[in-house]
C-alpha cells in the first residue's frame, strides 16, 4: 500500500479506535474479503488447520477461510459475546467484538479478557473485523481489542460500511510477527490495489473529511434506526429486537414464526430481509430477521418503512 495512505491510517485508527498501528505494519489490500482470503492462506501455510467463526456470522466469511485451505469450528454467542471457552485447540478465530454481525452483541470485557489470555497461552490468533465500529449510538464507541495485545490481534478495517461498498479498500494491522509471512503470501497472488483510491482515501483522511464523513452518518444512521425502532415497536411487538446500540443493522428474533415465510412475503413488496438461518456457522436454534436500515436511498427509506409495516402486521 501507499506509504502515505499507511501513514494516514496509522493516525486515524490510533485517534478514533485506539489501535496501536504502526505504519510498517499496515498492509492494504483490495476490500475485506481479499484481507481474509491472504491471512487464511497464510494461516494455512504456517500449519493452522483449524479457523474458529462465530455462529452466526456473515456468511461469506467461512467460505473464505476454507478456500484457503483451514477447515472451519463454529462458535456460539451469548449475550456478552463469543464463547471463548469453545474455542479448543484452532489457532485462529475471526470475531466481531464491537458489534458482533448479526446478533449485535458487544464483547464483554471479561470475554475480551478472556480471548486474548487464549491467544497468549496457546499461540493462536485473533482476527478482529471492526467492520462498523465507528458507528455507536448509545455512547462513544467501544475502542478496538487490538489495543489489549497487538502481538496477538489482527486488526481488520475497511472503507465498504464507513464510505461505500464500492470503495474496495481494507486494511490489516498485523502483529510484526505475521508481518512477512502475509507479505510472502501477497507475492505469490499478486493482487492489485487501486493507487488512485489509496490517494483519494489519504486525501479524505488528512483533510479531516473523512472524520466530518463519518459524525454526520453517524446522526443520520441514529435517526433510521429510531424510526425503524418506531415502527416494529407500533406494529410488530412481538418481535425480539437485539444489536441496536451500534452498527448499520438490527436483528429480530422471531418466536412461534416462520422466518421464511416473512421473508418471502416481504419480498412480494420489493422489501430484502435476510433470516438468521443464512448466517449460521453450525447448529442455531434461534430464528429472526436481519434488518438493515442505511441501504436505501434518502427518497426510498419512508416508502421502505411503510411496506415493513404492512407485512409485518
Amino acid at each position: 500500500g501507499l506509504a502515505e495512505l499507511r501513514e494516514a491510517l496509522a493516525a486515524y485508527l490510533a485517534r478514533s479506535r485506539a489501535v496501536v498501528a504502526n505504519p510498517s505494519r499496515i498492509v492494504i489490500f483490495g476490500g475485506f474479503a481479499a484481507a481474509l482470503s491472504v491471512l487464511a492462506a497464510t494461516f494455512h501455510r504456517l500449519g493452522v488447520e483449524h479457523v474458529a467463526v462465530e455462529n452466526p456470522c456473515l456468511p461469506s466469511i467461512p467460505r473464505i477461510v476454507a478456500a484457503a485451505g483451514p477447515g472451519i469450528r463454529s462458535v456460539a454467542i451469548d449475550v456478552e459475546g463469543l464463547v471463548v471457552a469453545e474455542l479448543g485447540d484452532v489457532g485462529a478465530v475471526t470475531c466481531t467484538p464491537a458489534h458482533q454481525y448479526p446478533m449485535g452483541v458487544v464483547l464483554s470485557p471479561a470475554r475480551r479478557a478472556a480471548l486474548v489470555t487464549w491467544a497468549r497461552q496457546s499461540g493462536g490468533w485473533i482476527v478482529e473485523d471492526d467492520y462498523d465500529g465507528e458507528f455507536r449510538y448509545d455512547r462513544r464507541p467501544v475502542g478496538a481489542m487490538q489495543g489489549l495485545d497487538p502481538e496477538h490481534v489482527i486488526y481488520a478495517g475497511t472503507t465498504s460500511k464507513s464510505l461505500a461498498p464500492g470503495v474496495a479498500l481494507a486494511w490489516l494491522v498485523l502483529p510484526s510477527a505475521l508481518l512477512e509471512p502475509v507479505l510472502d503470501t501477497m507475492r505469490v497472488r499478486r493482487d492489485r490495489v487501486s493507487a488512485i483510491e489509496q490517494a483519494a482515501l489519504t486525501r479524505f483522511i488528512t483533510s479531516g473529511q473523512l472524520d466530518r464523513h463519518v459524525r454526520a452518518q453517524r446522526l443520520h444512521y441514529r435517526r433510521r434506526r429510531d424510526a425503524m425502532m418506531l415502527i416494529l415497536s407500533d406494529h410488530a411487538g412481538w418481535l425480539e429486537v437485539t444489536g441496536v446500540s451500534a452498527g448499520l443493522h438490527l436483528t429480530a428474533l422471531l418466536h412461534n414464526r416462520d422466518e421464511r415465510e416473512v421473508i418471502e412475503r416481504a419480498a412480494t413488496r420489493s422489501v430484502a430481509l435476510f433470516g438468521l438461518s443464512n448466517h449460521a456457522a453450525g447448529p442455531l436454534t434461534q430464528h429472526g430477521l436481519v434488518i438493515g436500515y442505511t441501504r436505501s436511498a434518502s427518497h426510498a427509506f419512508p416508502r421502505a418503512l411503510a411496506a415493513l409495516s404492512d407485512i409485518l402486521t
